[in-house]
């Protein structure tokens, strides 16, 4: 996936890191979040679609991303601002 890779890349620019480290960090995240009891965490989990048994983190990414967008749009399809 060239497009995550190159998501993967700039952060890691913009934090003085590795993209291999910026990989290992979100798989880290999406791990503890996986294992969160807390409702809010464990229902948000299963919203986002996946192709296998859990989401990676590029369906994790586009899923928030599709989701942030959706909610800086309004009905009319105008964006507001943040």
């Amino acid at each position: 996936m060239k497009k995550l890779e190159r998501i993967y890349e700039e952060i890691a620019k913009r934090h003085g890191t590795t993209a291999e480290r910026v990989r290992r960090d979100i798989r880290s995240a999406l791990k503890a979040a996986e294992e969160s009891q807390e409702l809010n965490t464990c229902s948000a989990w299963d919203r986002i679609p996946h192709s296998g048994e859990k989401p990676t983190p590029g369906e994790v990414i586009a899923y928030c991303s599709a989701e942030c967008i959706r909610r800086l749009t309004d009905s009319d399809g105008e964006t507001n601002p943040p």
